[in-house]
């Protein structure tokens, strides 16, 4: 009997301890450590595939494709919300279709539905003959974007249906950024090149062998733009109209829209001071200094199927904290022997005309031979202000007629250009004197 009570008595006690082990743990299920609360659902991560082409494997080669894609890779990490394992960096011959379709399938897979995708290409456009009528009786051509491995006839491209069946999966917002002519000839032009590669005489054969959808500039600035990219969420930037062309330039060593696009995520493009900047913020600071860049037919285009508010491409850490203006465009000049040279000097003070030096100037200057306003012929310049303020750029063997200076951009780290003055003209005359 008395083992039986102490037998009893041992249940009831494990009894007790794991109803008390019960309420206790059902207590500490609602206690919520500050240390460890994560809350996913306001989290948005950052997924990127950058491509720029300059050594083409059969078509004609570019120059600074590949730059665009190093310096937009570059801008993107250097905000804390972009993290370099969540962009893949594709140039040159790790740049073929298959990659591009594998890259942008990685990144789709691996976003969730409050993520933000970019897919940014940097090379040649072209278009092909329409082999389905879609492009109306007007328009018998449709436009394409062209990985390494794109051929002289034009296979292996990328159509707009295939670029958006790709993206298509993607679950959170797409932003697309295209850097690339999507018409015309292969010419040379004083800028650099128009990345553009020859409409070939493609057979009929090799035009079957390929569904090239609908054209892909022309669509994307319609509404809608197209069956596979009219979709809530995307903001698609590009470059020029379907009929004009983009620029690579020389003078600032990218395509002149990637580098207006990534001058803007430099923090100049932040026009509210919110520290974040949208992918439309982006496009309308880029948009009137590539119009205003020579060559001047250059036509940036947005569509924004974004609803609500604008999508946030980076969050800034600091906000821009000066103002800058150009004081003053000054001509001189001197003659030597039977050559005239013609100086011209640029000088940038802030908004309370103290003098900045540092500051990266590009400047045009466009030479009219009879002063008709009919452009003969155009210099670039570009250069860094010295510590008075002053910048100054040298034409050698400056033949007579009417000059006209033109400051396109200015750039210095927190500060933002106001564009109160930035052309002057002057007439110089066969003797070397300025009128």
């Amino acid at each position: 009997m008395k083992v039986k009570l102490i037998i009893i008595s041992i249940i009831l006690l494990l009894v007790m301890v794991f109803a008390c082990g019960c309420i206790f743990l059902e207590k500490m299920s609602t206690i919520t450590s500050p240390s460890l609360e994560v809350d996913r659902g306001d989290s948005v991560d950052y997924w990127a595939v950058i491509v720029g082409i300059e050594d083409y494997e059969f078509i004609n080669d570019l120059s600074y494709t590949v730059d665009d894609a190093e310096d937009m890779s570059n801008v993107l990490v250097s905000y804390e919300n972009w993290d370099i394992k969540n962009i893949h960096l594709l140039t040159d011959s790790d740049a073929s279709k298959i990659d591009i379709e594998s890259a942008i399938a990685n990144m789709v897979v691996s976003a969730g539905e409050d993520d933000v995708c970019l897919f940014f290409f940097s090379g040649h456009g072209s278009r092909i003959p329409d082999e389905d009528g879609d492009e109306g009786k007007s328009d018998h051509y449709d436009e394409v974007i062209c990985p390494y491995d794109t051929t002289g006839y034009l296979e292996n491209v990328i159509s707009d249906d295939e670029l958006g069946g790709w993206l298509s999966t993607c679950p959170g917002n797409v932003v697309v950024i295209l850097d690339t002519c999507m018409s015309g000839g292969f010419v040379k032009g004083v800028e650099g090149t128009i990345k553009t590669v020859p409409n070939p005489r493609v057979s009929k054969d090799a035009i079957a062998k390929k569904h090239f959808g609908e054209g892909l500039v022309e669509r994307l600035k319609q509404r809608p733009i197209s069956r596979d990219l009219d979709q809530a969420g995307y903001v698609v930037l590009m470059a020029c109209k379907e009929s004009k062309f983009a620029y690579e330039s020389p003078i600032l060593g990218n395509g002149v829209f990637t580098y207006y696009i990534e001058e803007g995520l430099q923090g100049h493009a932040d026009a509210n001071s919110d520290k974040n900047i949208s992918a439309e913020e982006d496009f309308y600071y880029a948009d009137p200094l590539v119009r205003q860049y020579k060559p001047i037919n250059q036509d940036p285009q947005i569509w924004d199927g974004d609803e609500g508010e604008d999508l946030s491409l980076v969050i800034t850490s600091t906000s821009i904290t000066g103002t800058m203006y150009v004081e003053s465009i000054t001509f001189s000049t001197k003659k030597a022997g039977p050559n005239n040279f013609l100086y011209t000097t640029v000088k940038v003070v802030d908004v309370g005309g103290a003098p900045l030096g540092g500051v990266r100037v590009v400047m045009t200057l466009d030479w009219d031979k009879e002063g008709d306003e009919t452009i003969d012929d155009s210099w670039n310049f570009a250069g860094d202000t010295a510590s008075d303020g002053t910048v100054k750029f040298t034409l050698n063997k400056a033949p007579s007629g009417l000059y006209t200076a033109t400051v396109i951009d200015l750039i210095l780290t927190d500060y933002t250009w106001v564009n109160a003055y930035d052309t002057e003209s002057c007439t110089l005359t066969e003797d070397g004197i300025i009128e």
